[in-house]
């Protein structure tokens, strides 16, 4: 059966009674009937740009997206797209005269004018004629490297700022849905992607036979290795002198599930997982810390002894607070510093229940208004900020032995 005989009448009811032998091909067929159209679709488009059609079809005339819109009936988003890729061809005639010649897919057309923005004034020549000839060789994603190659070789200086631009431009994000998963999405400069799929590749490799996660699961499990093994590492990073950490928290009755120091809940394996290679640490509100470090416990309540909060304290505080307590501010832990709510120079103490976690701004902020903070009356009220410091009675009725929330701080496996 000739295929292409009977496309213009086919209607999509027919397609049952095609032969399953003949569906390639008819896939074949209106993929270039579809890139004819649209290469069609830019000729007529650029031909009434030409005449000017759209300024003199009615009273006072049309914007060309306006025209484009009313007569293609798609919404401005897809005439924009059809004006920006019929503006750029006209700057490439020898793409233009293949796309309508049915050498190239719209697909490679558009990516062709993408890419020919990044070729100076002087080159657009010597890139037109690249891409006409090897674009119908090529993958439509291919396009773009081509065009790069020929930047790096007739303006390295433009090649260069053009990278500086994408290093400065580069951006992750990991928002946190509320089942407690991650999205991550971002845009990395050429050298610095590179850096990371060189450290990701070795961990991204099959297993074996039995593997059967995908490439983007792989990818996932060697970022996390890579992570893991970051904060393993003794001279990896940290933040408050502590290295890369998970700080869970359990309830030691098992009453609770466990939670990390943002309130992201554990399910009871992905807890224990955690817990195979975390240390404990037994945190106490003895006031004499001699007695407590001698019943293997981690002193809270340091009192004159000293001006900065210790590990144990900051995991403490990290702990009952989750972060920034200044009202309205949803900083992490590791973004904070621990704050004296009585000031050291007033005689204050470094014990827990007179310190709390606020980021650095925040932190700026307080000391430089002569604000102070006063923790909540009960656990679901927020932290209120006045111009008279809290007394010690107050802090130790609303910050003595509980956490926010009322659960117990202790103990907070360090992971």
């Amino acid at each position: 059966m000739e295929v292409a005989a009977f496309t213009a009448g086919l209607l999509a009811e027919d397609v049952e009674r095609l032969a399953t032998r003949d569906l390639g091909p008819l896939v074949t067929v209106l993929s270039s009937l579809r890139s004819a159209a649209e290469a069609l679709l830019s000729a007529v488009t650029a031909a009434a740009l030409e005449r000017g059609e759209p300024e003199t079809c009615c009273d006072g005339g049309l914007s060309p997206r306006q025209w484009v819109t009313d007569w293609q009936g798609e919404g401005p988003r897809q005439a924009g797209k059809l004006l920006a890729t019929t503006t750029a061809l006209g700057r490439l005639p020898q793409v233009r005269a293949a796309y309508q010649r049915g050498l190239i897919s719209s697909a490679h057309a558009q990516a062709a004018c993408r890419a020919a923005r990044q070729l100076p004034a002087g080159a657009l020549g010597a890139g037109d004629r690249i891409l006409a000839t090897t674009a119908p060789h090529v993958l439509p994603e291919d396009v773009s490297a081509l065009v790069h190659r020929l930047v790096h070789t007739v303006d390295p200086d433009g090649a260069a700022r053009r990278a500086e631009q994408l290093t400065d431009g580069q951006h992750l994000s990991l928002d946190q849905f509320g089942d407690g998963s991650y999205s991550v999405h971002g845009l990395l400069g050429p050298a610095e992607g590179a850096l990371v799929v060189a450290a990701l590749a070795p961990l991204m490799v099959s297993i074996g036979e039995g593997d059967t996660r995908t490439r983007r699961r792989r990818c996932a499990d060697a970022l996390v290795e890579a992570c893991r093994r970051t904060a393993a590492h003794p001279d990896g990073p940290g933040v408050h002198g502590v290295r890369p950490t998970v700080l869970l928290l359990v309830d030691e009755t098992g009453h609770r599930p466990a939670e990390t120091s943002d309130g992201t809940v554990l399910d009871r394996g992905a807890a224990l997982a955690l817990a195979c290679d975390a240390s404990t640490h037994r945190l106490s509100h003895a006031t004499c810390p001699a007695t407590a470090r001698r019943g293997g416990v981690l002193p809270l309540q340091l009192g004159r002894a000293t001006r900065l909060a210790t590990k144990p304290q900051l995991l403490a505080l990290i702990a009952r607070d989750r972060g920034c307590v200044h009202p309205r501010c949803t900083r992490p832990p590791s973004w904070t510093q621990a704050h004296h709510l009585i000031a050291w120079s007033a005689d204050g103490h470094t014990d827990v229940t007179m310190m709390a976690l606020l980021c650095a701004p925040h932190h700026t902020h307080l000391h430089r208004t002569q604000q102070h903070l006063h923790p909540p009356t009960r656990p679901d009220a927020p932290w209120t900020i006045t111009g008279t410091p809290p007394t010690r009675t107050e802090l130790r009725r609303a910050l003595g032995q509980p956490a926010r929330g009322g659960e117990s701080i202790q103990p907070p496996l360090q992971s």
